[in-house]
């Protein structure tokens, strides 16, 4: 008789003995929840950009607003949004490029009339609840002409860090003067 034929049947109960203990030390950690906020766009109302003036260096800028409809799919935990960043790409040149920039997110406080009440970044979302948001941010300097349509994708990070996404089918902003 050879060693493998008796190796081989030990090291085959101790790999499955080690895999059922590190599973179960596994299971019994606490977890925190990922999958916590769903990000609709509210399109058919306001998904826009404008110019003005950086009034230190007389520079053009650009503001970017979207309004959102946040939606907290988790059972039993409150969500917080903590920021909310942009990625557009656009071509320059005839270079495709990619900018990605840091802006508010302000939730409405869930009053009974839609796009009224007040606003603000440190409202929570209970448990199924659904909220109108406002996301705007400042691209300085202008990273497109006046008049063109800006293309892009909004990702919004609730307080334990875990970033949630729009569709990944781009979001059009609309020029509006």
């Amino acid at each position: 008789m050879d060693w493998a034929s008796l190796v081989k049947p030990i090291l085959d109960v101790l790999s499955w003995l080690w895999a059922r203990l590190t599973r179960r030390h596994a299971r019994a950690r606490p977890q925190l929840p990922v999958e916590m906020l769903r990000a609709v766009p509210d399109d058919r109302r306001f998904l826009r950009w404008h110019t003005g003036r950086n009034t230190i260096t007389n520079e053009r800028i650009m503001s970017v607003r979207g309004n959102f409809f946040f939606t907290n799919i988790h059972h039993s935990a409150e969500v917080r949004i903590t920021r909310g960043f942009l990625v557009v790409h656009y071509w320059k040149r005839g270079w495709l490029h990619r900018k990605e920039v840091d802006g508010n997110v302000d939730l409405s406080d869930g009053s009974a009339e839609p796009y009224h009440g007040l606003w603000s970044n440190t409202y929570k979302l209970a448990p199924g609840e659904t909220r109108e948001a406002h996301a705007d941010w400042l691209f300085d300097p202008a990273i497109i002409e006046e008049g063109r349509a800006l293309r892009g994708r909004a990702y919004f990070v609730d307080q334990l860090g875990n970033v949630h996404g729009t569709k990944p089918g781009k979001l059009t902003y609309r020029y509006v003067k």
